[in-house]
């Protein structure tokens, strides 16, 4: 379209623009240290720029046909394939999404969890402490059900399972397609006949081995500006997130 542009508007347009913030993208490291297959390109690196109106204006022409979250990470994060994220890798650059578009300032209002007021609070998005993958890390996991009295490998569940989480409800008939095997067997039909037959002890170690503590840490500790009492809530990610604070 520029080319369209007389030379001298394109020049009042270069003017207006001389401010603009370069749209530098910056490396990051995921918290799974790339021992998830979430990478276009094992060898590259991954990383983020910042959001621009481009960017609003495709979610907004998509808006109810593409889940906003995957689409601006599939648009600002290179080098990854979003359906393979594992959800603590997801949270994390989203976050760092947020962290190069807007700042690491993060302000918002916090709910005590001892008289419901509401705190002004601002988080240093930079500051929030990562667990990363150690070297024992892999998935899927192996897990030993003490019910049945044998191994399993469970695998974490991933972006592209999002659509079996909707409703609570629906997790219980899907544990199966997180199971990759038992005791050697990797027949989904025969899994899902053994999940069935399972005591409760061994479905909530199964559901346990489907999520992991890597990632950013998003508790946050305060103290009520009303009651002064200490209070540990999760970094409310709404609407307002990905806004200037």
């Amino acid at each position: 379209m520029n080319d369209l542009i007389p030379n001298n508007k394109q020049e009042m347009i270069d003017k207006l623009l001389e401010n603009l913030p370069a749209n530098v993208e910056i490396e990051v490291e995921l918290p799974t240290k790339n021992k998830v297959s979430c990478k276009q390109d094992p060898t590259k690196p991954v990383t983020v720029r910042p959001m621009n109106f481009e960017d609003e204006k495709a979610i907004a022409s998509q808006k109810g046909k593409m889940d906003p979250i995957n689409m601006i990470l599939s648009r600002c994060a290179t080098n990854i394939n979003v359906a393979e994220l594992i959800t603590p890798d997801k949270l994390f650059l989203l976050i760092k999404l947020r962290e190069v578009s807007y700042g690491e300032n993060y302000e918002c209002e916090l709910p005590c969890q001892h008289c419901d007021a509401l705190t002004k609070t601002t988080i240093k998005l930079g500051e929030l402490p990562i667990t990363y993958a150690g070297d024992d890390f892999c998935d899927p996991s192996e897990v030993f059900l003490t019910g049945i009295k044998k191994k399993i490998k469970v695998r974490l569940i991933k972006t592209k399972d999002e659509a079996y989480f909707k409703d609570p409800s629906m997790i219980m008939n899907h544990i199966w397609r997180f199971v990759e095997e038992i005791d050697g067997v990797k027949d989904k039909t025969i899994i899902s006949a053994v999940i069935e037959k399972m005591p409760s002890k061994d479905i909530k170690k199964i559901v346990n081995a489907m999520r992991s503590d890597l990632g950013i840490n998003t508790k946050i500790a305060f103290d009520c500006a009303s009651c002064q009492k200490e209070s540990v809530v999760e970094l409310p990610i709404g609407a307002d997130f990905f806004e200037e604070s």
